[in-house]
């Protein structure tokens, strides 16, 4: 898989208990034994901006501005995370989470570098983007 591979997670168990359907990005590239960075969007606005671009807890994508993502969406920087490939590829094989498609090149580097200027997020996550 590459960065910028699109995921979807059917039935996502959220903490509250909840299982709804749940997009994820892989950020990253991982050389070798290397974990995979993963990333959580959403189509709900709550407390996000409005405001389409870079922010310091999220990036904005306007619906349709990709294919992956028909709504306007919030790709959360709260949310990175770790995951093993062999992980990743179990989630696959057993049909976990399903590839859909991947982000334009452009935009998930737009996203990328707007993670890295975050101060919001964690320097771990920095250093393999």
């Amino acid at each position: 898989m590459k960065k910028g591979t699109v995921l979807l997670f059917p039935n996502y168990p959220f903490p509250n208990g909840i299982f709804k359907d749940k997009r994820i990005i892989i950020i990253n590239k991982p050389e070798y034994d290397d974990d995979f960075i993963i990333i959580l969007t959403t189509s709900r606005q709550r407390n996000n901006p409005g405001q389409l671009g870079c922010h310091r807890s999220c990036y904005t994508l306007g619906a349709g501005q990709d294919d992956s993502f028909q709504q306007k969406t919030w790709i959360l920087f709260h949310t990175l995370q770790f995951i093993s490939q062999k992980e990743l590829c179990n989630w696959i094989k057993y049909k976990k989470a399903i590839i859909r498609n991947c982000i334009d090149a452009s935009i998930i580097n737009l996203i990328i570098d707007c993670i890295k200027k975050s101060p919001n997020v964690l320097p771990k996550f920095k250093q393999y983007l």
